[in-house]
């Protein structure tokens, strides 16, 4: 059997799954185009012009097909934005790129295992693969989602006519950039690399093109077009070999810039080096003691840029010069940077916090300091250099900054005061635009506002302009408006929900201004409303082919929502038993009883996550069960102050690794867990399957990823340095507790770089997490543990399931010999 003859074989397996997919893909969209006040008939014709299971069909096969679609849905009142069929499609294009990709994985591995290469399994899928005979995609679409195949899909273009404007836009920005510009052969053969290596045109394309459309008047041909081509190829082959060559352990200058390029391009996104990226390379290199005329010689002998067609000769000497002047005004800059600090930070608060260290950092990279530097001497002063909280914050100063540019140098031509909202949408006028307009009116008003634009009444202020000038305004795109375009939006400790919170204010002082009284009618409108968005917004994350399972889903998580508003119980089943009532035609006791059973669920749910978020610490006493569950639930929500299934399984994973059993897991689970008041998650088949077997694979996984961090090397000729790089790298890439098995791994990694055995244990344990209270003797105390437990880490790192257990056993016996 062939090989495409076999990967279509496989793919027969999956018809009825793909069948259903394209079709839930098509009902979809009609109900959405429908629901957005298209009429019927054009919703046909769409989904009959662009469905790849209209194609081929009859005309009684594709209405028969069409008409199976529920037709009968309740348009809104609003206009459409769109009628284009594959306007709709984007929706669900990440849940349909996800199905493909799974199909196409496990086809791929199939496939290996009955020994075809994977080049040419990519190479036929690539060619025939279904997703691009179902789904008419996009050139970007297609990259992006060969791509999460790890598939490199590259179409060479052919078109001489593209390729002519192609050259003239180069052309024009070589204009723009360089005063008293002429062509030469240096910027045709610039322009001709690029094209090639970067844009993907064909070489007999670009070929054609310099033969007869080069505008440089003095080309002699055939000779010119000839030297361009020959150069294009080996400079082609330079980057293939430059960038093909992976060297994870430098050993000299010439090894050190090759690896260093790679980053340079991997981090910058780009496939060609430029003399900009080439002396930030250099400083790297000097900076870590490489020698000028070392670092001049390998520049000279493996730069690309060196090697471009037409490169000024001394230019290998002029950038390694401009590097070293570099090093020196970094150095300068670094010591203004330092006195700065020690300054601004007098001024601080007697306990800040990080909005106070993130306006700290906004004043020092407005008195022109940088923003790296910034970060390099908060890691030193305040934050710990083991996790990214500086760079984030130096981040948010950034976002910050920008975002307050961004309303401050704001020109509007448009007196947007003066027009209604259906006159702003008909000029295609942004409401992000209206919003900067509404706090431009105050800066003009009250100059001295251009001072305070991160604080909360600028927000508040413009809220009120907007609700009062536009009393139909969409509440929930004014929300997101506020969270991309407010200054304070970007400081850190801002809440997720200040957007609502700042509606919430302005409507209030409106309501307050106007002695607004809402009647009870008005009241319950407005609820149903919200209630409406909470169902919407949890429709678009939920992946579910059962619309009574979805609604339901829906529901509860929006009577969630509402309870943690603190909305009144009677008021929330009212709403769920009145939008029920729309969906089927049961009588109203039978639709108050399912909300009911809706909101039971809501309330549970939220009691269980009220335990978890109000655990006690439990460090000083003996862990049951429940409060390692909890406590690790209650860290896992501070991170992200969400609750998902994701979390069980880290949960439980974590309960695993502390030799917990799994039926003690699942019982606990059952108990607490609010993942499993939802409906058909409280069984124990559904916790066993669902999250407890997901975690051991997890579990699994993290140890594996464990054993192979046993067997890396880092490289500092500082041992705390040194620690500090294999912590860093344990934290970013294990999900595993930083106990003391990670400790003893880094320790055997750190004797192995050559560094003495009592060195070694003295900085483990005076720099260990888990060390909290340092003296001479508790670190004494703690390397002979590590020490204890290092005469055993060779044997028992060989095998994932021994390394866990018997280092925990060991572990163990050593804390009772201690206590003894």
């Amino acid at each position: 059997m062939t090989l495409l003859k076999d990967y279509l074989n496989q793919w027969a397996t999956f018809e009825d799954e793909r069948l259903y997919l394209l079709k839930k893909l098509d009902s979809s969209i009609m109900k959405a185009m429908l629901k957005n006040n298209i009429p019927l008939d054009e919703v046909k014709k769409s989904i009959r012009d662009n469905s790849s299971l209209c194609q081929g069909k009859s005309f009684i096969a594709i209405k028969k097909y069409i008409d199976s679609f529920e037709h009968d849905i309740q348009p809104s009142e609003t206009k459409p934005t769109t009628r284009d069929y594959n306007d709709y499609k984007q929706k669900y294009m990440p849940r349909i790129f996800d199905f493909y990709v799974q199909k196409e994985t496990k086809i791929m591995q199939i496939l290996q295992k009955k020994g075809y290469k994977l080049i040419d399994i990519k190479n036929i899928i690539t060619e025939n693969t279904p997703l691009l005979k179902d789904i008419d995609i996009s050139l970007s679409e297609k990259l992006t989602y060969f791509s999460k195949l790890n598939i490199n899909y590259i179409k060479k273009i052919t078109d001489i006519n593209k390729a002519k404007e192609t050259y003239m836009i180069e052309l024009n920005n070589f204009k723009l950039r360089h005063t008293n510009f002429k062509l030469n052969l240096y910027y045709d053969a610039k322009i001709a690399f690029s094209m090639y290596y970067e844009k993907n045109y064909d070489l007999s394309t670009i070929e054609e093109l310099l033969a007869k459309y080069t505008q440089n008047s003095h080309a002699k041909q055939p000779e010119y077009t000839n030297a361009i081509i020959n150069f294009v190829k080996e400079h082609t082959h330079l980057y293939h070999q430059l960038t093909n060559t992976n060297i994870i352990k430098p050993q000299n200058t010439k090894e050190k810039y090759i690896k260093y390029l790679n980053e340079y391009l991997k981090n910058t996104l780009t496939k060609s080096l430029t003399p900009l990226g080439e002396k930030q390379i250099i400083k790297r290199l000097l900076s870590e003691g490489a020698d000028n005329t070392e670092v001049l010689n390998v520049i000279k002998a493996f730069s690309p840029v060196v090697r471009e067609i037409g490169r000024k000769k001394n230019y290998a000497d002029t950038i390694v010069n401009l590097a070293s002047e570099d090093i020196v005004k970094a150095q300068n800059h670094l010591k203004k940077v330092y006195d700065i600090f020690k300054q601004k930070t007098q001024n601080l608060p007697q306990n800040p916090d990080n909005l106070a260290y993130c306006l700290l950092a906004k004043e020092m990279i407005l008195e022109g300091c940088y923003p790296e530097y910034v970060v390099k001497i908060f890691n030193e002063k305040i934050y710990s250099s083991k996790d990214k909280t500086a760079y984030y914050i130096v981040k948010s100063a950034q976002n910050n900054i920008k975002a307050e540019r961004e309303i401050a140098e704001f020109i509007c031509p448009d007196k947007l005061c003066n027009m209604t909202l259906d006159e702003i949408n008909n000029k295609h006028i942004s409401l992000k635009d209206v919003y900067k307009d509404a706090i431009k009116e105050r800066i003009l008003s009250y100059p001295n506002t251009k001072l305070n634009l991160s604080d909360e009444y600028i927000d508040i202020d413009a809220s009120i302009k907007l609700l009062n000038r536009y009393p139909g305004i969409n509440k929930n795109e004014l929300a997101h408006i506020i969270r991309e375009t407010s200054a304070r939006m970007q400081l850190p400790e801002i809440p997720q929900d200040y957007p609502k919170l700042v509606i919430e204010k302005a409507a209030k002082k409106l309501a307050e201004v106007f002695h607004y009284d809402k009647t009870q009618e008005e009241q319950k409108k407005e609820l149903k409303e919200d209630y409406q968005l909470e169902v919407a917004i949890n429709d678009a994350t939920i992946n579910n082919t059962d619309n009574d399972e979805e609604y339901i889903k829906c529901d509860y998580r929006a009577a969630l929502s509402f309870i943690k508003k603190g909305i009144e119980e009677n008021d929330i089943k009212n709403i769920i038993a009145e939008e029920q009532s729309t969906r089927n035609n049961k009588d109203a006791l039978e639709n108050f009883k399912y909300a009911e059973y809706i909101t039971s669920i809501a309330k549970k749910i939220n009691t269980r996550q009220l335990n978890i978020i109000n655990v006690l610490d439990t460090k000083n006493n003996r862990p049951t069960v429940e409060n390692m569950y909890k406590t690790h639930m209650k860290e896992l929500y501070q991170k992200t102050n969400l609750f998902n299934q994701d979390m069980e399984i880290n949960a439980a994973m974590y309960m695993l690794y502390k030799d917990i059993k799994k039926e003690d897991i699942a019982l606990t689970l059952t108990k607490y867990s609010p993942h499993a008041v939802e409906p058909n998650h409280s069984s124990l088949s559904y916790i066993n399957k669902a999250i407890i077997y997901n975690a051991q694979q997890k579990l699994t996984i993290e140890l594996e990823k464990r054993r192979e961090f046993a067997k890396k090397t880092l490289v500092d000729k500082d041992i705390n340095n040194l620690y500090s790089k294999y912590y860093s790298d344990y934290k970013e890439n294990i999900d595993l507790p930083f106990d003391m098995i990670a400790d003893t791994i880094i320790a055997a990694n750190i004797i192995k770089a050559g560094f003495k055995l009592k060195d070694t244990l003295d900085v483990v344990a005076s720099q260990s997490p888990n060390l909290t209270n340092i003296s001479n003797e508790n670190i004494s105390k703690y390397g002979q543990q590590i020490e204890i437990i290092l005469n055993k880490l060779t044997n028992t790192l060989n095998d994932t399931k021994v390394q866990k257990h018997n280092l925990a056993h060991t572990l163990t016996l050593t804390n009772e010999q201690e206590a003894n």
